[in-house]
């Protein structure tokens, strides 16, 4: 569902409230973001400063924080990360943030 949108202010508003709403896993929200971030890095030699743009950024550093302060290394070595959420709450002040 999200691979084929692109990174905009609108679709990141979106990818975040199918997530809140449970219809896209939380580590698809972080891949969407963290692929459509290498590929505005790749496409523009002036990189987007733009604040959706940091907020994707957080997405994808939060997520990895999530995991290192939640799990220990031999849980994230067996853990399925689809099943993995971060807090709800995260979710909706990225949401608004918007």
């Amino acid at each position: 569902m999200l691979n084929e949108m692109d990174l905009t202010k609108e679709n990141l508003k979106k990818a975040l409230y199918l997530t809140m709403n449970n219809q896209v896993l939380h580590k698809e929200l972080v891949d969407w973001c963290s692929r459509k971030l290498a590929e505005v890095y790749s496409e523009n030699d002036d990189l987007y400063l733009d604040e959706f743009i940091e907020i994707a950024k957080d997405i994808d550093a939060q997520w990895e924080l999530h995991l290192t302060n939640t799990f220990s290394l031999s849980e994230l070595q067996r853990i399925d990360l689809n099943r993995v959420t971060m807090p709800k709450d995260w979710l909706v002040r990225w949401y608004y943030a918007i």
